[in-house]
């Protein structure tokens, strides 16, 4: 059957100590289903933010699509200051993910890392506003630039994140 799963704070804490052991699908669960404990209202927003940065030594796809939906959603329940300091957290998060994943295509390696990539270049750009990943998501869109030598999954993130923090 289809059922969600509502953990107490314990019993997250010392799944979250156990990530590594745990398959991608039971990570992705973990992720899944806290945030829709956010959407439930059981969960605070901000323990899920806390909860996912305890996934930053994750790099598995599946799991960051899972992490990205949550921070899309906290991301539209705040503005202001509120809005700034998660911003600053998403970077925090983010950040250190896509430069061990590399910021650049590597050959022969699988399409999932550089759809998690492109995920990742997206996410820090949009919802970490991070200056340094929309002058990348620029240049890769730049008219000068051939799209033919750039990977797709990073045309199609520059050109989202582009829309969604550029100016007229």
């Amino acid at each position: 059957g289809f059922m969600r799963v509502a953990y107490d704070d314990t019993l997250r804490a010392r799944l979250q100590r156990e990530l590594p052991k745990l398959t991608i699908i039971d990570r992705y669960n973990l992720i899944d289903d806290a945030w829709n404990e956010v959407v439930a209202g059981r969960l605070a927003a901000a323990d899920f933010i806390t909860f996912a940065e305890g996934f930053a030594a994750d790099r598995e796809l599946a799991v960051w699509q899972a992490i990205v939906v949550g921070l899309k959603g906290v991301s539209r329940l705040v503005e202001g200051e509120a809005e700034v300091a998660l911003q600053h957290r998403i970077a925090s998060l983010v950040g250190p993910v896509i430069t061990d994943v590399g910021w650049n295509p590597v050959a022969g390696e699988g399409d999932l890392r550089a759809k998690l990539r492109g995920l990742l270049l997206g996410t820090l750009a949009v919802l970490g506003n991070d200056p340094d990943a929309q002058a990348r998501c620029r240049t890769i869109l730049a008219p000068d630039t051939d799209p033919r030598l750039v990977d797709a999954e990073l045309v199609a993130s520059a050109t989202s994140a582009i829309a969604a923090v550029g100016t007229d």
